[in-house]
């Protein structure tokens, strides 16, 4: 037993909230959402983090709609009260987390002016609530950004480490950290790459076609009006304000999307691609540093779909550029090694 400063020494207590909604059963009135093979992502998570970064089976949340009916329903009460017990051990014990999202995201107008672009990201739920016109958005159905980064973000314990993971559409600034990097922006043929990438297209598996989910200029941005403060409370945010006063002091949080904020993200019955490629990243080099994972996926997501349309040219899928946030130094966060 190593005794240190008269505190007896842990190991760090891990979490994995794992969020995957297929959308599988709707009501006939309601339009047709199927994301099939969103129900592999968090079996691709949890294979990940058990074999490399020695998670147990007891360290993982799971709320999925599959087939088996074993896990949770993804409903948005379900899921807003799985955010906040996902931080309850964490208040004393946790120093690594691990929250994980896969499903559709959209965007609905912002109606407060913190956003740049003049619109909120959200996460939909399994009983979403879908209108045609993007302002009808029943936002007590959906799960916006400033709640996320509420639940979450703000309440993430000091010393502890919470790396966030959105496979959805229009996912960039999903948790409204204030510094971030699209991919496209870094060393896209990083020396990692090879690695993996003999041939990125079968990634998709054979004949398939990806299912599109429903759909920025290149930059390291701070990003302003975040945090859910305002000019007349700039404090709103404990982690903002830790951080003005302390930059030791600030827990360490980490938010990677599948795309940027106009984008889509795609996957087919495997599960999303950005996922895959995370996953093939980390398992390969999990001591690489943030930049090099991010070069990393960016380029295995850009050669998957190339590779889609080049094989069917009807698929017309669009850019998807991953994108990595941070509330700390984002210089300092692309040079750092994974935590998990």
């Amino acid at each position: 037993m190593t005794i240190t400063h008269h505190h007896r020494h842990r190991d760090p207590v891990r979490k994995v909230l794992s969020i995957a909604v297929q959308y599988a059963s709707r009501p006939d009135d309601v339009p047709d959402l199927e994301l099939r093979g969103a129900h592999k992502d968090p079996v691709t998570l949890r294979r990940l983090l058990k074999k490399h970064f020695h998670y147990r089976d007891e360290d993982f949340t799971i709320l999925m709609d599959d087939e088996s009916g074993q896990y949770e329903s993804p409903t948005r009460e379900n899921i807003l009260r799985a955010m906040h017990e996902f931080l309850v051990a964490a208040v004393w014990l946790t120093k690594l987390m691990f929250n994980a999202v896969s499903g559709h995201g959209g965007q609905v107008p912002n109606l407060n002016g913190t956003e740049k672009d003049g619109l909120d990201e959200v996460i939909f739920p399994v009983d979403v609530t879908v209108y045609e016109d993007v302002n009808d958005f029943d936002e007590k159905t959906t799960i916006m950004d400033d709640l996320i980064h509420d639940i979450i973000v703000k309440h993430v314990p000091l010393g502890a480490h919470c790396m966030m993971v959105f496979d959805c559409c229009h996912s960039g600034s999903m948790a409204d950290l204030p510094e971030a990097c699209e991919g496209d922006q870094v060393n896209c043929d990083s020396p990692i790459s090879p690695v993996y990438l003999s041939d990125p297209r079968r990634a998709f598996g054979r004949g398939s076609a990806p299912s599109v989910h429903p759909p920025k200029s290149v930059r390291i941005r701070h990003a302003e009006g975040s945090h859910g403060a305002t000019e007349e409370n700039p404090s709103s945010d404990p982690a903002k304000h830790h951080f003005a006063a302390d930059p030791q002091a600030l827990a360490d949080v980490t938010s990677w999307a599948a795309c940027e904020d106009d984008q889509a993200a795609f996957g087919n019955s495997k599960g999303g691609i950005f996922i895959r490629a995370l996953a093939k990243a980390l398992a390969h080099h999990p001591h690489a540093s943030h930049e090099q994972i991010l070069g990393c996926v960016t380029h295995c997501v850009g050669d998957m779909i190339k590779g889609v349309n080049e094989r069917n040219p009807s698929a017309l899928l669009s850019e998807q550029t991953p994108e990595l946030e941070s509330n700390m130094s984002m210089g300092t966060v692309l040079k750092s090694g994974f935590d998990l």
